[in-house]
């Protein structure tokens, strides 16, 4: 949640008034004194201002859910408010105020309800910094009635469209594909039109539609694609159920029709305990028209494998299934040795959007639905070692291991290129931020804040009603940098990016064309006509490796249509 800075204020002056320098010098981490104090000399040797001012630009609204402040503010509360707020919270009586305190300050802390905000008004802090409540869980299920019609799909998605109608009327030996198009030119909708179609003509072996992702980002948003869609295309009066399967709801047992929105580790649970759930999943099985799998590049990962064949599929000399198999992905090529086996799940089929085209990027840059991109590789002047484990996990996996990408994001004179390359892009400019840990996107974050620039961070660990508050708070503009970590890869909608900046060095072709693709939306698409994507060079080439980046220069250099001479 943004603060204003009326509220900035007040916080700052609540934590100088109840607390000594030295307390508050004490609830500073270790690691974002590492990582910002040597930037800007804050906060190893500043005042009690500084000390409460860094605090609240660390934590923002979510300061107060931070356990060892509230017991530092509890121990210095005055003893009627100490008191007021034990019979508030009905906390049996201690002999000493430091056990009160402590007390008090273990109380679970549930953001924006009513203790939050008694907390916060008690120690004279804005309603703001109760933090943001959870949103209530959505109903497992929707009835969507059909009313309207929507704006026709693109040719290239009309052509992608009808290839998938084929192929879910298609025999068992030719139902499998995987649909590639670029991240930002409209998978999602395309699929769930076809299905739609397939689904009001009749087309399909069953009524019942399993649609399988990876993240809660991605069920949200194939969810709502559903919705509007048949909102949109669906006959007059009827009724299309979507189920919800993620978020740690149960297996609902449908009436054999329907669509069944659900996470691979809702399935994968599912898969690992038959005892419970097997007649749900056979049931499933016989009632399913289609399986879709979302970012079908992860469809060979051992998880995807298991529901899979609690669902009935069998890959081989004979394939065989309940349903027509479809994979989505901007990527559709993995490792050397990944590669065929993702194909082999597949039938070896693979629809794209033009067969001629050799450039498909350029082609939809040319059009105004991609954003043309500008690349940047600022230099870090940086030089890393690795360990032997770090070294062996290169050789294994081909990427770099998460313990040296993390060291890479702890090297302050790096941060120091990052910052001032952030501070110097166009204030105007939404601008996405992928950093190489949790403590290093919440460091730039801090760090962009105490600089007068608008930020926000955004982790797989923060709450899903304070991620949608900050990433609206971004899509509205009062947020202008979103930083964040191990998340927005995928299942992030907001097309309107300027700016994708990389901080976080990587190999991985899937994980790079993931990040950039946030900023991949053109003007027709409701982004931008442009997009500026700012990578680091770190000089780790010595190690053997070809960083991601340097494998997309069909997104760096816009080629128009890219076809083949003498084809039409």
């Amino acid at each position: 949640m943004h603060t204003t800075q009326v509220e900035r204020d007040m916080a700052v002056e609540s934590l100088v008034r109840h607390l000594p320098t030295a307390a508050l010098r004490k609830l500073i981490p270790s690691t974002m004194r590492a990582l910002v104090g040597g930037l800007e000399g804050v906060p190893s040797r500043s005042g009690a201002r500084e000390m409460a001012e860094f605090l609240v630009d660390l934590y923002g609204t979510d300061l107060l859910a931070q356990g060892a402040i509230r017991e530092q503010l509890c121990q210095r509360l005055d003893r009627n408010a100490l008191l007021n707020l034990r019979d508030a919270a009905e906390l049996e009586a201690s002999p000493s105020r430091k056990q009160v305190a402590s007390q008090i300050a273990q109380r679970r802390w549930h953001a924006g309800k009513w203790w939050a905000r008694l907390f916060a008004a008690s120690v004279g802090m804005p309603g703001a910094f109760a933090g943001t409540p959870a949103e209530p869980a959505d109903p497992p299920y929707e009835d969507v009635e059909a009313y309207e019609s929507l704006p026709p799909l693109y040719d290239y998605q009309l052509h992608l469209h009808d290839k998938v109608v084929e192929l879910l009327q298609a025999p068992a030996d030719r139902n499998r594909a995987i649909l590639t198009l670029p991240t930002g030119a409209g998978k999602t909708r395309t699929v769930v039109e076809a299905l739609v179609t397939a689904l009001t003509g009749n087309r399909l072996p069953g009524m019942l539609i399993l649609w399988i992702a990876q993240s809660d980002e991605l069920c949200e948003q194939a969810f709502s694609t559903f919705r509007r869609v048949w909102l949109m295309r669906g006959k007059g009066g009827d009724v299309l159920r979507l189920y919800r399967v993620w978020g740690g709801r149960g297996l609902p047992t449908p009436d054999d029709s329907g669509v069944l929105i659900a996470s691979v580790q809702q399935l994968y649970q599912a898969a690992r305990h038959p005892e419970d759930h097997e007649q749900v999943l056979t049931r499933w099985s016989k009632a399913l028209g289609a399986v879709v799998i979302d970012e079908a590049h992860h469809a060979i990962a051992p998880s995807y494998t298991a529901v899979l064949e609690a669902l009935g599929y069998r890959s081989g000399r004979r394939d065989h299934g309940p349903a027509p198999l479809l994979g989505l992905t901007a990527t559709p090529y993995r490792s050397a040795s990944q590669t065929p086996q993702l194909a082999r799940r597949f039938q070896g089929r693979l629809i794209t959007p033009w067969p001629s085209v050799d450039n498909p990027i350029g082609e939809l840059q040319a059009r105004g639905i991609l954003a043309e991109t500008q690349h940047e590789i600022v230099s870090t002047s940086a030089s890393y070692d690795m360990t032997e484990a770090e070294k062996h996990h290169l050789a294994t996996f081909g990427d770099l291991a998460e313990s040296f990408v993390k060291r890479v994001g702890l090297d302050p004179n790096r941060n120091h290129v990052i910052l001032k390359r952030l501070l110097r892009l166009d204030a105007t400019w939404p601008t996405l931020f992928f950093g190489c840990s949790k403590e290093h996107a919440t460091a730039v974050a801090l760090l962009l804040r105490r600089n007068g620039v608008s930020a926000a961070v955004v982790t797989a660990e923060t709450g899903r009603a304070a991620r949608r508050a900050s990433v609206e708070d971004f899509r509205s503009g009062r947020i202008r940098v979103l930083c964040n970590y191990g998340i927005f890869t995928t299942g992030f909608d907001a097309p309107n990016v300027r700016a994708v900046v990389v901080a976080r060095p990587t190999t991985s072709v899937v994980l790079y064309e993931q990040m950039i693709g946030r900023g991949m939306r053109g003007p027709l698409n409701g982004g931008t006509a442009q997009c500026l994507v700012i990578d680091f060079g770190d000089n780790l080439e010595r190690f053997g490796v070809q960083m991601a980046h340097t494998r997309f220069s069909e997104y760096w250099k816009p080629r128009g249509r890219g076809r083949r001479p003498g084809q039409e």
